[in-house]
């Protein structure tokens, strides 16, 4: 991803302006949000792709030393900071502000741990065993509570060792959930730059005829199966035609080889 880019499309909170401020977020999407845009980066660090945007959106998140002041033109991951350690800013108007506010407020964030764990990953000195450490104790910091969130966070974690097919259904889920948190807003959030292009592009990356079970020879397979079910039956109803698909997608499967992709 070029620099010019990531400069230009960084330099305004993206979130912040089409969640109306954060108008439509509550106390609870604020601290999500933020557990998600940090997972989401260590994630970007350890993709060979995705790598530089990290390094920069760590860079330009942690550029003014700390959470203290509100600034329109920061990330979002600063903002979603800054909101988490200051619920009773009046720059902010969150959905249902009284529970919001006090949810934040009973919050344990420590924003020197995460502000050294993003200067970590723009300088590319972070390791798997200080990301799994931090990670957790930012999930435990934020209240985090949905096991999807954790789930992700342990996957993440291990990256590398993931197998393709793993790491899609993790960028799939986390982009749905962002979407979904943001009220709307999460397509037009920063940390979509990333996600987009990893859906679209490595889908790609392995040729279809490697696809787990090979997906070429279970839609011959499904096809042939088909035909064969009408013929040896004798009929053309529904059933036959569902039976037939579904034996011959196996035999496809099987067919087309089992080979691991990752």
């Amino acid at each position: 991803m070029e620099l010019e880019f990531i400069n230009q499309e960084l330099s305004e909170a993206r979130l912040y302006r089409a969640s109306r401020s954060f108008g439509t977020l509550d106390g609870r999407d604020i601290a999500d949000l933020l557990y998600l845009n940090t997972i989401a980066t260590y994630m970007f660090s350890q993709d060979r792709e995705q790598r530089e945007f990290a390094q920069q959106y760590a860079k330009k998140s942690v550029m003014y030393g700390t959470y203290s002041l509100f600034r329109t033109h920061a990330t979002d991951m600063y903002l979603l900071a800054y909101v988490t350690k200051h619920p009773e800013t009046d720059r902010v108007k969150l959905t249902d502000p009284i529970s919001s506010k006090k949810f934040l407020n009973d919050l344990n964030f420590d924003p020197r741990r995460h502000i050294d764990f993003l200067r970590k990953i723009s300088a590319a000195k972070e390791t798997d065993t200080e990301a799994t450490n931090y990670l957790y104790r930012l999930e435990t910091q934020l209240q985090v509570k949905d096991a999807r969130y954790k789930r992700w966070r342990r996957l993440i974690t291990d990256w590398s060792h993931l197998k393709y097919s793993q790491k899609q259904l993790v960028i799939s889920q986390l982009t749905q959930e962002l979407r979904r948190r943001g009220a709307g807003a999460g397509k037009a959030s920063e940390i979509m730059l990333a996600l987009g292009p990893m859906l679209k592009v490595k889908r790609l990356e392995k040729p279809v005829s490697t696809a787990s079970g090979s997906v070429a020879g279970a839609l011959a397979g499904a096809v042939a199966g088909r035909y064969a079910a009408g013929k040896l039956n004798k009929m053309d109803n529904k059933t036959a035609k569902n039976v037939g698909t579904g034996i011959g997608a196996i035999a496809g499967y099987w067919a087309g080889g089992r080979g691991k992709v990752k």
